[in-house]
């Protein structure tokens, strides 16, 4: 995770000066909340089969 897109960006940009062999990369942003922090996974998830 990245502060912002333009923290990601430099990251990035860094990655690529260091020629590690990366060809291309790709970009994905979330805009909306996928998951919250605070939840719990389903009680089902605890049980041992």
């Amino acid at each position: 995770m990245s502060r912002d897109i333009d923290h990601y960006q430099r990251f990035i940009d860094r990655l690529l000066v260091e020629e590690l062999g990366i060809e291309r990369y790709f970009t994905y942003i979330v805009t909306k909340v996928v998951k919250n922090a605070g939840d719990a996974p389903p009680q089902w998830a605890d049980e041992s089969s």
